[in-house]
């Protein structure tokens, strides 16, 4: 994987955690559980390539 999407996924992972807090405070739990999902899901291809 090229470094510019390890980039682009370390981005998103952090945009990602950054939107969870704000639904968190909004008390949307439904969009938080998939979210959850998508960030462990980006967090383990990351580690996978690294």
């Amino acid at each position: 994987m090229p470094a510019i999407q390890l980039e682009r996924l370390k981005n998103d992972i952090a945009l990602i955690e950054g939107y969870i807090s704000k639904l968190v405070k909004r008390g949307e739990g439904d969009r938080v559980k998939k979210l959850m999902k998508k960030k462990i899901f980006m967090e383990e291809r990351l580690a996978a390539v690294i």
